[in-house]
Order: structure tokens, then C-alpha cells, then sequence
């Protein structure tokens, strides 16, 4: 399978097509799938994903439900060209930045056979031609180690995955870097230049990226020995936290006289105090910046050491990074539109213009939001890479099945960066993440106008847990990624929303 852009791409989204040669009974067609594998259950109820209804209103939906849901495109084929199948429609797939331009996309293929009596029912559902929902009758599984005839719930993330690497730059597929992976120039091709599949066929060189990810896995699962009982409380009591924020819970002084540092921590809801229950059962540990403005090297070691009895570890950033990041990017474009305060509200209102004093009680004026956003992909560019500084400097200290407690807008990147360093490291996700926003998440209409609000989307929803403070803040959130990331989600019985 090759993929490639259908015309023009707007830097935002890409349109994928694929081929695939595949010979199957008559009366079943192929589809395939999306990076995003499965969504939750849902009912049949009339709201869909472009919708303008207000989001003060509940969605209803009808009482059928399914248990599980893949959206997919359906692939079509003729006399002539069997047992070849093509997209008809591309597949839309959201771009993920990436340092160097490289996307790789991930896909699945699967056989529906409408109307026809299943032996061996999968428990899973997609969308037809017409609209419909209809059984998955088989997914590929070249690799015998899944029975997908009957797959359970348990097993679906083992579903063999395909991949190829889109340059972004040129939005044309590239050659994989791997000298492991062969190469694109090696493949059977279309005409008109798709690479063709071949369906449960373990060599295609798409699935190369699935054997060297599995292979990692086994390797790192090797050293784990069937007698090496650990007692569940004692892994508990030795399971840390890491509270991740961009404002440590802490104040630092220094003496003008020695010029030396002490630090304690503020009465901050996250900062360490006589009473908190989860320092008591836990090792926790802060990551984050402070507010001190630090030139030397020698200046930043002197804070480390003094926060470093506090479990405290400090990030520094240069002012320019922080002018974007901060300043810029957070003040004013996430804060406002968080706040549901969009476009046309700054450039009319005063808001943004005055002064305020920082923690220090020095007067900023930093933040002058203005129509104007030719600014955004500098201040975009600082907030990845804070994000990123971030999830590097967690991904040296993080063991298996610590908790990291990501808080705030401020680190909305953060999981699904750490997830992604922690697959490269380990090849599986071992961590548990919780992403916690201080803040109201607005409503989608005022979500979607931000240009890289489905980045946002994704790196929160890379969390295990997603919290809120209100019941609309979390409903605003579940109908934004319905309708720009196309996700599906269920009310689970006995709890708020989930």
C-alpha cells in the first residue's frame, strides 16, 4: 500500500488512499481503518460530528447500543481490476508535528459481509456504505497471534497494525528510515503510484513497523520472571507519583548577603503538606519551573540543590522561549479560548491589555492580544518544545507503574509525549497518567477555531484519566473531541461521565 495526498492539503489534515490485493468470498468487501482503531459504545441518536447544536444541550441518544465501534472507509473493486481493492474516498487523518516532517500513519485492515450469519461474532461494529452499522466479520491477522474470529475486548490492542511514513513537507510517502525496513521503491505499485497490499500477508514491508514495536515488547517482557512475586501492598507503597505542573508549589528566597537560596513549599492544592494523604502512601515528586529569574549555570545547580530536599526538580528555559511560550501561546491564544472568549471578542474588548503583577509583585505587561496571529508558529513551535523538555526530563526518572499527575493547559502535550517516549523506550506503556485542567474547557465552537486545538485533543486524551472541575467543563470537552477528532464516547453507569 502506498499512500499519497489527494490534491491540495491544508497543513492540518491529510487525505490518505490505499490499495490492497485481496481475494475474499462472494458477497464481503474490505474496509479500512484509521490510526484511531476503536471508539466507545454509542447509541444511533441524530448528533453527529460537524453538528452546530449549542453544547448546553445534552445529546440524546437512542437505547440500542453496540459493544464496540470502528469507523473505516470502504475499499471497492470491478471485474476487471479483482482482486485488487481501492479507496473510493480517501481516509482523513489529523497530522501529528513531528521534528522533522515524518508522519506515520497507522491502519487497519478489515472484511464485513452485510447481512450474513457470523460463526464467530467479533462483538465489533463499523459503519457501511450507507450510513448503516455493520458486524466486523474478520481483521487481518497475518501473524497468528490473535484469534480474530472472536476476539475479546482484552485482546484488541494485539491487533496487527499496518503503517507507512508520509513526508509532511512534500505530503508524499517516504522510505523509511529503519535499514531494517525495506524500502518503498521495492513494493508492487498502482499505476498510478500506491504500493498494494497484500492481505494477511506477514512480508508486506507496511507491517514492519508492528513486527519491530511487538519484538520490542517480548524482549522487554523477557526479563520478567514467573516467580518474581511482588506482594500488591508492597507495590503499592513503592509506586510513586510525579505531580507534573509548569509553576512549582514552592517560593524561593535568597539572601542578598550569602547569596544562598532556602525554598519552601506555598499553599498551593498541590504542594506538600502535614496532612497530604498521597505523599503518606507514596513517593511523589514535583517537576516544574520557578519564577526566580536565573543567568548562570551556577545559579541554577544552587536552586536544584536547595529543592532538591523537597523532592523538587526545577526546568529552565531561556527568556525568549518563555516570552512564546508563556506569554504568547498560553496568554494569549489558549487562556482566552479556554475561557470561551474567541477572536472576535479579544480584537472588540479590552481584554489582555491591562497589567497584572506576577508572583514576584512585579508589574507585566507582556500580554497585548491582537487580532493579529502571524505570531502563532513561533509561539506554537515554544509550546511543543517546553512539552517536549518536559517529557524528556520525565522519561529519564519514570519506572513501570509509577503515576505521573500532569496539571493545567499549560502541559496539554505533555501524555501523549510521554507515551510516545515510553513506547520508543520500552515498546509498551507502563506508566499510569492523569491529566488534571484548572481552568474551563470551552465549548467546541469555540474550541474548533483554534488552529491546533486537535493536538490539544489528542495529547490529553493520552491520559488514563481526564479531570475537570464541572460537569460542563468535561461535557465540552467529550463533545470537542466527538466533533473534531470524530471520537465516540459512553456514560458509564454508577459514575459522573466517562
Amino acid at each position: 500500500m502506498v499512500s499519497k495526498s489527494d490534491g491540495p492539503v491544508n497543513g492540518k489534515v491529510l487525505q490518505l488512499h490505499f490499495a490492497c490485493r485481496a481475494e475474499l468470498p462472494y458477497g464481503s468487501s474490505l474496509r479500512v481503518t484509521s490510526s484511531n482503531l476503536l471508539g466507545s459504545t454509542v447509541g444511533t441518536g441524530s448528533a453527529t460530528a460537524n453538528s452546530n447544536t449549542d453544547d448546553d444541550y445534552q445529546e440524546e441518544f437512542d437505547t440500542e447500543r453496540k459493544a464496540l465501534y470502528s469507523s473505516s472507509v470502504e475499499m471497492v473493486t470491478s471485474p476487471e481490476m479483482y482482486p485488487l481493492w481501492r479507496t473510493r474516498t480517501p481516509v482523513i487523518t489529523a497530522v501529528n508535528y513531528s521534528s522533522d516532517g515524518i508522519f506515520c500513519h497507522r491502519y487497519r485492515y478489515l472484511v464485513v459481509t452485510p447481512g450474513a450469519a457470523l460463526a464467530n461474532d467479533t462483538g465489533i461494529t463499523t459503519n457501511d456504505s450507507n450510513g448503516g452499522i455493520v458486524n466486523v466479520a474478520m481483521w487481518e491477522d497475518p501473524h497468528g497471534q490473535t484469534h480474530v474470529g472472536a476476539l475479546k475486548q482484552k485482546a484488541l490492542e494485539d491487533i496487527p497494525f499496518r503503517s507507512v511514513d508520509v513526508d509532511t513537507t512534500s505530503y508524499s510517502e517516504t522510505v523509511m528510515m529503519s535499514a531494517s525496513r525495506d524500502s518503498c521503491d521495492e513494493t508492487e505499485k498502482t499505476d498510478d503510484g500506491l504500493r498494494i497490499d497484500n492481505l494477511n500477508n506477514a512480508n508486506d514491508s507496511s507491517f514492519q513497523l508492528y513486527k519491530e514495536t511487538t519484538a520490542m515488547a517480548e524482549k522487554n517482557n523477557a526479563v520478567i520472571q514467573e516467580d518474581d512475586y511482588v506482594d500488591p501492598e508492597e507495590m503499592l507503597r513503592n509506586k510513586r507519583i510525579f505531580i507534573v505542573c509548569y509553576h512549582l508549589p514552592v517560593k524561593l528566597i535568597k539572601d542578598e548577603v550569602t547569596g544562598e537560596y532556602s525554598a519552601a513549599f506555598t499553599e498551593s492544592l498541590i504542594a506538600k503538606t502535614e496532612h497530604d494523604s498521597v505523599t503518606k502512601s507514596h513517593e511523589t515528586f514535583w517537576l516544574g519551573t520557578v519564577s526566580t529569574k536565573v543567568d548562570t549555570e551556577d545559579e541554577r545547580e544552587k536552586i536544584r540543590q536547595v529543592l532538591k530536599p523537597l523532592n523538587c526538580a526545577p526546568l529552565f528555559f531561556d527568556d525568549e522561549t518563555v516570552d512564546s511560550f508563556y506569554y504568547g501561546m498560553c496568554k494569549q491564544i489558549l487562556w482566552p479560548a479556554f475561557h470561551n472568549v474567541d477572536l472576535l471578542d479579544i480584537a472588540k474588548s479590552g481584554w489582555g491589555k491591562n497589567n497584572f503583577l506576577d508572583k514576584e509583585g512585579r508589574m507585566v505587561s507582556k500580554v497585548d492580544i491582537k487580532w493579529d496571529q502571524s505570531r502563532l508558529d513561533c509561539w506554537w513551535q515554544s509550546f511543543v518544545t517546553v512539552n517536549k523538555a518536559f517529557a524528556n526530563a520525565l522519561i529519564e526518572v519514570v519506572r513501570p507503574n509509577d503515576i505521573v499527575w500532569v496539571h493545567d493547559y499549560h502541559l496539554s502535550l505533555l501524555p501523549k509525549l510521554l507515551h510516545e517516549s515510553e513506547v520508543a523506550l520500552r515498546g509498551k506503556r507502563t506508566i499510569e497518567m492523569i491529566f488534571f485542567l484548572h481552568i474551563p474547557f470551552p465549548t467546541s465552537q469555540v474550541f474548533r477555531e483554534l488552529e491546533r486545538g486537535e493536538h490539544i485533543l489528542e495529547g490529553m486524551l493520552h491520559a488514563d484519566v481526564v479531570g475537570f472541575h464541572a460537569f460542563d467543563h468535561a461535557r465540552h470537552f467529550l463533545n470537542a473531541s466527538k466533533r473534531i477528532l470524530g471520537l465516540l464516547h459512553e456514560n458509564l453507569l454508577g459514575g459522573l461521565i466517562g
